[in-house]
């Protein structure tokens, strides 16, 4: 994992094979640092008692309360409605571009005339 900086603060990048996911280094939950947390899996019951490990390298899990969240989506596993902003990401001759998209703000002109 490397951090950048990014526009709202510091930003996650994680390379995963041939693809790179980019994070912003903010969970959700209660503010904390969620891309210094382990790379991992997660565990789901297949039933009764059985708990069966899935998914490793594709959940990021934050070290401040244990919340986990996919790689590629950001979305929280067990709180749907919880996500890390995600960032696309762009690789180029060897170079890796975060694409951030900011919402302009429109500006209400009053049009009406004395």
């Amino acid at each position: 994992m490397t951090l950048v900086d990014g526009p709202d603060g510091s930003i996650g990048l994680f390379r995963r094979g041939v693809t790179v996911y980019a994070l912003r280094n903010w969970c959700p939950h209660n503010g904390g640092p969620v891309c210094l947390g382990p790379v991992t899996g997660t565990n789901v019951t297949k039933g009764g008692y059985e708990v069966e490990h899935v998914r490793e390298g594709e959940i990021l899990k934050c070290p401040w309360h244990k919340w986990e969240f996919e790689l590629a989506t950001g979305m929280s596993i067990t709180k749907p409605v919880k996500k890390v902003e995600s960032y696309r990401v762009i690789i180029e001759n060897d170079r890796v571009y975060v694409v951030i998209r900011r919402l302009r703000k429109r500006k209400n002109v009053d049009t009406t005339h004395d």
